[in-house]
């Protein structure tokens, strides 16, 4: 069941050059220019803090870091938080094709 209360202002980190960080699996980081490697959404740290936290423990950094602010929309199973692409377009980020291979930008209204 989803838990409304915990939706709301969260964090997602952003590079012009990788995009939405989208989350890790086994040890890779998923970025919505890179590969989004079918991910719809991205995961939300409830402060600029922790989204550092989270960044200091990566091997390589990308240039030009930002954290920006959005409104979560998906609590997933474990009640992390996830921002979906509307949630990011909405909060000023680029929208994503979250398909692999098909490499465009998208505005989530005009898909």
């Amino acid at each position: 069941m989803l838990d409304r209360r915990r939706l709301g202002r969260q964090i997602v980190i952003y590079t012009r050059s990788n995009g939405v960080y989208l989350g890790s699996a086994i040890g890779l980081g998923f970025w919505s220019k890179l590969d989004p490697a079918g991910q719809d959404a991205a995961i939300t740290f409830p402060n600029i803090r922790e989204a550092k936290r989270i960044v200091r423990n990566w091997e390589t950094r990308p240039p030009g870091i930002q954290y920006k602010q959005v409104r979560a929309d998906i609590t997933g199973i474990d009640y992390t938080m996830y921002a979906s692409i509307e949630a990011c377009f909405r909060a000023g980020l680029p929208g994503w094709d979250p398909l692999p291979g098909r490499d465009r930008t998208i505005n989530p209204s005009s898909s």
